[in-house]
């Protein structure tokens, strides 16, 4: 799980190590490492932080529901109404007038 605290930890060693990046070749890393950090940073990501952490503390917290048992083999059709296996069940037949 991602949390908070690994994050800020993270931003603060890519800023550290940022600041010791000063030749000419590093400067694209450096500038990467600017993106990612301000990427951690910002609202969008934090907000993502805190949708995981609820989902997390929910899914810890849920009362454990037992499973639906699961319907027995060759009965699911029979209970909707169905024919054979494989087979569409038919109308049922219309009445007939007694006059």
């Amino acid at each position: 799980m991602i949390r908070r605290e690994d994050t800020e930890w993270a931003v603060e060693i890519l800023t550290r190590y940022q600041s010791t990046l000063r030749s000419p070749e590093e400067q694209e890393l450096k500038a990467s490492i600017g993106k990612v950090s301000h990427i951690f940073q910002s609202e969008l990501f934090q907000a993502l932080l805190d949708i995981h952490e609820f989902y997390d503390f929910t899914l810890r917290c849920a009362p454990a529901r037992p499973a639906s048992p699961a319907p027995a083999p060759g009965t699911a059709g029979q209970q909707r109404g169905a024919g054979e296996p494989g087979r569409p069940a038919e109308p049922p037949a219309a009445p007939e007038d007694s006059v």
